[in-house]
């Protein structure tokens, strides 16, 4: 080799390694500006800077294909003789055959012109002399082109300008995909705080447990601030949800597929409890995995869920579990009972006479008697116990784990005692009593509705035998309950059909020996069994499911009318009476409709005489006191019915508006032979007089009972002695005689 081809050999091989120093340089200031960087318009610019020292590149751009609006766009775009294109959809130029292709392409004239005749490019803006440009790429896909153009002579693109280009583009396309990415990642985590910072939902990020960003609604729903930086996720987290939560978070990082979404409880700085609707994804924070979790504050949500269950659980006067979880209760016990080879007790217990103590006192003192007796039930069992309310007066106290039913028999004596206590109401003490029936498991039912029902049956006996007592169940019972029921529902038809009949028994006078009045009492003409029921058979099956109220008009229009009619044909000065029940004493609509009766009538007041039990008196006297008080202001005349029986006291008597009383049958019937019984009615005829009250003694079926009767000067009496209780047609034929 001569020394001029050796020269000329190094020369080459130095300018290589020239151009290999300056390919290498432009290599390291792309990635060196691609990660210092911050904004695209000054990567771009740096770009074209490269660019600039491996060859001409005064005319200079960059065109991106958007992928979301298939647009071609020229985010750089350096030119001398056309201005920056507006995006374009793609076209025929120079640009878009690269992108089709996927090549590069040095058009020179010639190449520009086999081009324009092939029909494969048209011209676009200010034509070239020389157009060199070579795709950008993601793995095989070009999504943009990098292009230089030369206008005069002097400038004039070669292949080795097209390869360095080309290889240049490849590390540009890197670091145009990094930096768009990075910057789209820190537009991202701006519009991100800026989003968290104005949420209303707590949005916070932590990693290894550690809180690394918490927005101000996670700091105000859990009272931590920027102050507690570092705070662990799960101090926060209450430790009944912790292990759940816990569990949850490692199940995710593990790539388990596990829901999201969770409801859990925090303790906030101030140590009270809140619920959270909570969420958690996996993201990437500050270049490193983290947890992001959203949380919504449900804590009013979950208390009114809560109040809703109680509503649909608990008796919203007491506060007591009503039917539907007292049913859930019982299963329970009944099969636990089972399991562990033990009794439970069902004790179905109501206020007696409640209905007509909550007319009485009105609604509202009423509801007060059932929240003391709840609280007293509650104070009177174990604290395993349940006492529920199924509506009303009606209470159930589930006793389980019994030996024997004894045990039963005790806790139903304590509560009866308790309910006995009195209870002071608007400073004066009101007494009220209780019945309670029993059934217990496995004897008496195997089921919830078995046992229950069994215990209402037992409570109905209670009641039957005087009430303010307990009965426990026996299967005897359930015919007497079906008797019942057949009984209820056909009085119901009785009173629709209109079954019911009006008799009467006529009173006498023993001084005159006249007869002075009659009495009205109801009968049952039952169709079905051709029977004439007497009163004493349904009157108390009538006034324990209110269906006297409705019977009450009924008897005291008929009784009015027929009276009326009677004094109309030859007995002008007769009176009727007419018995009130306990309940109808309680209505405040009765004097309205003894007034109706009268002036539908046209009986005058002072010809019908009204009813009263003593019983029925003392269970509200001031109240009793105060309808009687208008009753007596219509003219009508007030009785006291079964008087000796009740616990009336002589004050209460004296200030009572009443103009008769009347000795009960049971004192009556042992006038001869009972020295008690005369000696009561001695003393009921004495106590009358001296308060100027007339007596009448009813149940007199013998002579000996008359002549006793008139010798301690009896007013009047009534009775089968002269007459039973008969049709109005055989009334009105009795009167005729006695009158003749």
């Amino acid at each position: 080799m001569s020394a001029t081809t050796k020269r000329a050999e190094e020369s080459r091989e130095a300018i290589a390694h020239k151009e290999a120093d300056r390919l290498q340089a432009a290599l390291y200031r792309i990635a060196d500006t691609t990660s210092t960087v911050t904004d695209m318009d000054t990567f771009y610019a740096a770009m074209h800077g490269i660019v600039g020292e491996l060859m001409d590149a005064r005319n200079f751009y960059i065109a991106i294909l958007d992928e979301a609006t298939s647009l071609l766009g020229f985010p750089y775009f350096v030119d001398e003789a056309d201005p920056r294109p507006e995006p374009r959809a793609p076209g025929r130029g120079l640009t878009e055959y690269v992108l089709r292709t996927g090549a590069p392409l040095l058009a020179d004239p010639e190449v520009m012109d086999r081009l324009l005749q092939e029909g494969s490019s048209e011209l676009v803006g200010a034509p070239s002399l020389d157009w060199l440009g070579v795709p950008l790429k993601r793995g095989e896909a070009t999504f943009g082109v990098l292009a230089v153009q030369s206008y005069d002579e002097s400038v004039r693109f070669t292949d080795h300008d097209r390869e360095v280009l080309t290889f240049v583009s490849q590390h540009v396309a890197t670091a145009i995909d990094r930096r768009r990415a990075a910057d789209a990642l820190r537009k991202s985590e701006e519009r991100f705080r800026t989003l968290a910072e104005t949420a209303p939902c707590a949005i916070f990020i932590y990693r290894g447990g550690r809180v690394r960003y918490a927005n101000p609604a996670a700091m105000a729903i859990t009272g931590y601030g920027r102050e507690d930086a570092g705070l662990s996720v799960w101090d926060v987290v209450h430790p009944e949800d912790r292990e759940r939560a816990e569990e949850r978070a490692l199940a995710r990082q593990r790539g388990e597929d596990v829901p999201s979404h969770l409801e859990l409880r925090i303790i906030d700085k101030k140590g009270r409890v809140r619920w959270l609707d909570y969420s958690a994804a996996l993201v990437d924070y500050e270049g490193r995995p983290a947890v992001l979790g959203v949380a919504f504050d449900v804590s009013e949500r979950k208390q009114a869920d809560d109040r809703i269950k109680s509503l649909a659980y608990h008796d919203t006067l007491t506060g007591l579990p009503n039917r539907a979880l007292l049913n859930d209760r019982l299963s329970l016990a009944v099969a636990q009972s089972h399991r562990a080879r033990q009794k439970l007790a069902v004790l179905f217990l109501d206020i007696d006479r409640f209905k007509v103590v909550n007319d009485s006192l009105g609604h509202a003192l009423g509801d007060r008697l059932l929240q003391e007796t709840a609280s007293r039930l509650t104070a009177s069992v174990r604290e395993g116990d349940t006492v529920a309310r199924l509506g009303g007066d009606e209470f159930v106290v589930l006793l389980p784990g019994l030996q024997r039913p004894v045990e039963a028999a005790r806790v139903a004596e304590k509560v009866l005692l308790a309910l006995r206590q009195p209870w002071v109401i608007d400073g004066q003490e009101r007494s009220v009593t209780a019945s309670a029936g029993i059934s217990i498991y496995p004897d008496d039912g195997g089921d919830a509705e078995t046992l229950v029902k069994n215990a209402d049956t037992a409570l109905y006996r209670a009641k039957e035998q005087g009430r303010d007592r307990y009965q426990l169940f026996t299967p005897s019972m359930n015919a007497g309950a079906c008797e019942r029921l057949a009984l209820e529902n056909g009085l119901r038809r009785a009173l629709a059909q209109g079954e019911l009949r009006v008799h009467y028994q006529p009173l006498l006078d023993l001084a005159s020996g006249r007869i002075f009045g009659v009495e009205a009492l109801l009968r049952w003409q039952d169709p079905e069994r051709g029977l004439l029921v007497p009163a004493a058979d349904f009157m108390a099956l009538a006034e324990l499911t209110g269906l006297i109220v409705p019977m009450g008009p009924l008897v005291l229009h008929a009784a009015c009318a027929q009276a009326r009619a009677w004094q109309e044909h030859s007995h002008p000065e007769l009176r009727v009476s007419v018995n009130l029940s306990a309940r109808q004493l309680a209505q405040p609509e009765l004097p309205g409709q003894v007034e109706a009766a009268l002036l539908e009538s046209g009986l005058a007041p002072r010809f019908l005489e009204l009813e009263v039990t003593e019983n029925s008196i003392s269970q509200n006297p001031e109240a009793a006191r105060e309808t009687l008080g208008r009753l007596k202001a219509l003219g009508v005349r007030i009785t006291i019915d079964d008087f000796g029986v009740g616990h009336t006291v002589l004050g209460t008597l004296k200030r009572l508006p009443i103009d008769a009383l009347k000795i009960d049958r049971s004192f009556v019937r042992g006038l001869v032979d009972d020295p008690d019984d005369a000696a009561v009615a001695s003393a009921v005829i004495a106590l009358a007089h001296s308060l100027k009250l007339q007596v009448v003694a009813e149940g007199v079926e013998t002579e000996e009972q008359r002549a006793f009767l008139a010798a301690h000067r009896c007013d009047r009496i009534q009775g089968h002695l002269f007459s039973e209780p008969v049709p109005p047609e055989a009334c009105e034929a009795f009167l005729a005689r006695h009158r003749t």
